[in-house]
């Protein structure tokens, strides 16, 4: 193959004397090192140190789900509670262990699986307690709470709708 373009290049090449050449030669691979570097390395390099990134990022995530994976594992193997069939006497019951009962004002049945409750003057810690009961041993969680601080130091006034999880 005889390209034309080449060979006015080709005459200028050979009219060159040794030493011009190898000047020349060498800024060619000078030139073409340079862009080697900046066209090739330089874009390769920095891919690879978004990719290096993007994997920890990714390792990260990964170990927050086997995290969260582990925990639905030993929340489904826990046994399960059995929901009260009174749920308002589960309350009373629990506010009982945990010393609440003369705390309690009012306990009112709504539907099958929902207690609202409302109590006063109750120690928080007492109340937190009783709560983490209800939860653990009758299935019934607090969906809505609203609490104020009470008369007496450490102690609050609440109106709590207590439901059977599942439900």
């Amino acid at each position: 193959m005889n390209f034309a373009w080449v060979e006015p290049a080709r005459a200028r090449w050979n009219a060159l004397g040794a030493r011009e050449r190898r000047v020349a030669s060498a800024l060619a691979v000078f030139f073409g090192a340079v862009l080697f570097y900046l066209l090739v390395w330089t874009p390769v390099e920095g891919g690879l140190a978004r990719a290096r990134s993007r994997l920890v990022s990714v390792q990260a995530q990964l170990a927050r789900v086997q995290e969260q994976a582990a925990r639905v594992a030993s929340l489904r193997a826990a046994p399960r509670v059995t929901l009260p069939a009174n749920p308002a006497a589960a309350v009373g019951q629990a506010a009982e262990r945990q010393g609440l009962r003369e705390r309690l004002k009012r306990t009112d049945a709504e539907g099958a699986n929902a207690v609202r409750v409302q109590i006063e003057d109750a120690p928080f810690a007492a109340l937190m307690a009783w709560l983490a009961e209800l939860q653990q041993q009758s299935g019934l969680r607090a969906e809505s709470a609203t609490l104020d601080r009470g008369a007496n130091p450490g102690t609050v006034n609440g109106r709590l709708l207590l439901r059977a999880q599942g439900s």
